[in-house]
């Protein structure tokens, strides 16, 4: 996917891949609605992370500027844990020492049995 690099473009390309109505503005959606599961279920999320590395996650994602600073880009493996569980998708990183497949920690489907 080839979105144009504004700080902002991780989020983009999250928008492409779910199909998010909004062009070019749909990056704003993508980072509310993941500071909203942030905060909703900021319990959960102190545990999983050390209540700082919460901190930093959370101030870096509730940031609508562009171009976004680099302290607020899309940083993996770390915010796709938050995509995965924000949109109930599975979220793949391939990098060439190792790739990780994040998944939802909630369940927020109900079960299909």
């Amino acid at each position: 996917m080839d979105v144009n690099p504004n700080g902002n473009c991780g989020f983009r390309v999250i928008v492409n891949a779910i199909g998010y109505e909004g062009g070019d503005e749909g990056w704003r959606m993508v980072r509310r609605e993941i500071f909203k599961e942030m905060v909703s279920n900021e319990a959960l999320y102190r545990t999983v992370f050390q209540d700082t590395k919460h901190e930093r996650i959370r101030d870096a994602i509730n940031v609508y500027e562009s171009p976004a600073p680099g302290t607020s880009w899309l940083t993996l493996p770390y915010m796709g844990l938050f995509v995965a569980t924000c949109f109930h998708i599975g979220f793949v990183v391939l990098v060439k020492r190792g790739s990780n497949l994040l998944l939802p920690i909630r369940n927020l489907a109900p079960p299909l049995f």
